[in-house]
């Protein structure tokens, strides 16, 4: 299975898997040489080490599916490894050992005799996995289907034509033979050549006395792999969005704003940001009971206690309104103002917002550039496809990042800490007085909001409250002073300020993951400098030679005892 967009749905998603995910397979010519090596575990111990590990990392690496990842997720440590298929890049190290020591064994006489059986073998396991892979395939619907029209620009990506998309039934069943075919014919080469080395004489011999030609059939097998699982276009034109693109030029005239659309990451170009979270949320991932620092709630319900999942209300400028426009509502504008959002861009083919809506709408642009920066040139070619729409706030609608609520620390009235609730407060609902905040500085990692109030309250920034986030309040050019970081509405960050004055709030990020992280890679890069190092200085001083002025006999210029053939122990120290 390799990564053509109509494999997707029918054989990648009911495993939950994806092509991106195969980091797994190192090739049939590596696998044969790991199987050489295994067999030398009755000489040299180390191979069964080796393949002991090999099988832990590998089962590790297929998540779920292992009781052993399921128990081992639950010790500490190995929780923080959310992808588990990045165990296959510790496995890759066990790999690469046996394969290195079946290297080693190209010199024996039984070299043809192993190629011949492991190409059989392997011929007959990958028939038998492609005719159950493609059985299982073909008890879903999806199987039959053609791609949804969201679906379109990435087949363009993969080589289909605008004719084929509006002419062929594109499903797995009638491209079949097609996709087979694709898929099969690296590993039906690797086991062709293999088979040929067994039956004739000449090119095992090769192999024994010339290495490097393995080496070199092992990054063909894998190359020739590579591009049917993660195809790469290489181009050489220069990248630059923010020049080539009138939608983005336009939109770089508001800098430190944030744009609502299905761009992606590319207003981030221009120095803007933007909700590139463009995914259904994982319902049995966010509804699940946990907590989130800083978050409290009352009556001892659960933190996530909501009926639809907590990242599809919180990105809803990203999800919802990003796709569809047309469902805009009174609260959705009010969340556009909290975020700092003024420009709401729609893509060709879109539904447009409702003429009820106070957005003005500057007319459809053509930006040909922009679509093929998002889909690439052959999606460009299609019709209609560069007609984007731009709309924007009233001028004298009030957006910013940041937002100072006044609040009562003494006697706060019911709704109005928004560390208690679970969603922004519905437009019908008058919030006391929120002001906002200027943002002084935005380093990413580094961000100080200035304000003045005259009575306490609290600050908020409408960033996400991702955990690892700290932050120091200053009032009137004192010493900062730590501060707590609460959650807003469940996901903003939030800071109580205690009275009035003129307030400095600086947020930092630092994670004690990623600090932890730093220290041990350091920590054992330190380590093995060290071990290289007395390793080398052992090999030094075995093999350093004895000098003259070291032996007396030496020095008085009489052979030593054992006659003139000195011994190679008495030559070395």
């Amino acid at each position: 299975m390799h990564a053509d967009p109509l494999w997707q749905a029918s054989s990648w998603s009911p495993w939950q898997a994806s092509p991106t995910e195969t980091l797994g397979y190192v090739g049939l010519f590596t696998i044969g040489l790991t199987i050489l090596g295994l067999s030398t575990w009755k000489t040299d111990r180390r191979a069964l080490l080796w393949g002991g590990l090999l099988a832990l990392a590998l089962a590790l690496s297929l998540g779920r599916h292992t009781l052993l990842f399921q128990v081992s997720n639950s010790l500490p440590g190995f929780s923080w490894f959310s992808h588990p298929g990045r165990w296959s890049v510790v496995a890759g190290l066990w790999w690469a050992l046996l394969a290195g020591r079946g290297l080693e064994q190209l010199d024996s006489p039984r070299l043809g005799h192993w190629c011949r059986v492991f190409s059989l073998a392997t011929t007959l396991a990958l028939a038998v996995t492609a005719w159950t892979l493609v059985s299982a395939a073909a008890k879903t619907e999806a199987f039959y289907q053609r791609p949804e029209q969201a679906a379109h620009p990435t087949l363009l990506r993969a080589g289909y034509t605008p004719d084929d998309l509006a002419t062929r039934a594109l499903t797995p069943a009638t491209e079949l033979s097609r996709l087979l075919a694709v898929g099969l014919v690296p590993p039906v080469l690797a086991l062709g050549t293999l088979a040929f080395i067994g039956i004739a004489g000449w090119p095992a011999s090769t192999l024994r006395t010339r290495p490097g030609w393995v080496l070199l059939l092992v990054a063909l097998d894998l190359g020739a792999c590579a591009t049917t699982l993660r195809p790469i276009d290489f181009t050489w034109a220069p990248y630059t969005p923010g020049q080539s693109s009138v939608i983005l030029k336009r939109l770089s005239r508001t800098p430190g704003s944030r744009v609502v659309g299905p761009l992606g990451r590319l207003p981030m170009t221009v120095g803007l940001a933007s909700f590139d979270n463009q995914s259904i949320p994982n319902t049995r991932l966010d509804w699940k009971n946990r907590n989130r620092p800083g978050a409290s709630t009352a009556y001892n319900w659960p933190t996530d206690w909501w009926p639809v999942p907590s990242p599809s209300r919180r990105d809803t400028l990203g999800v919802h309104l990003a796709h569809f426009p047309s469902r805009m509502s009174e609260s959705d504008l009010e969340l556009m103002k909290w975020t700092g959002s003024r420009h709401l861009v729609v893509a060709p083919f879109g539904p447009q917002p409702q003429s009820s809506q106070p957005l003005r709408s500057t007319g459809p642009i053509e930006d040909f550039n922009l679509t093929r920066l998002r889909h690439g040139p052959d999606m460009a070619a299609l019709p209609d496809a560069d007609q984007y729409t731009t709309w924007a706030l009233p001028p004298g609608a009030t957006t910013a990042r940041g937002w100072f609520l006044p609040l009562d620390p003494s006697s706060p009235e019911p709704g109005t800490d928004p560390s208690l609730e679970r969603q922004l407060p519905p437009s019908r609902r008058n919030t006391a007085a929120p002001l906002p905040v200027a943002i002084a500085s935005d380093l990413g990692e580094r961000l100080e909001l200035s304000f003045h109030c005259d009575q306490p309250g609290i600050v908020v920034l409408t960033d996400q409250a991702y955990p690892g986030w700290t932050a120091f309040r200053t009032r009137d050019g004192t010493q900062p002073t730590p501060a707590r970081v609460e959650t807003a509405w469940g996901q903003w960050r939030m800071v109580r300020i205690p009275r009035a004055g003129n307030w400095t709030v600086r947020f930092e990020f630092a994670s004690t993951s990623s600090r932890l992280g730093r220290h041990i890679s350091l920590l054992s890069l330190a380590s093995w400098t060290a071990l290289a190092g007395f390793g080398w200085w052992r090999r030094q001083d075995k093999g350093a030679p004895i000098h003259s002025g070291d032996n007396p006999e030496l020095q008085s210029g009489v052979a030593p005892s054992g006659g003139p053939n000195l011994p190679a122990l008495h030559r070395t120290r």
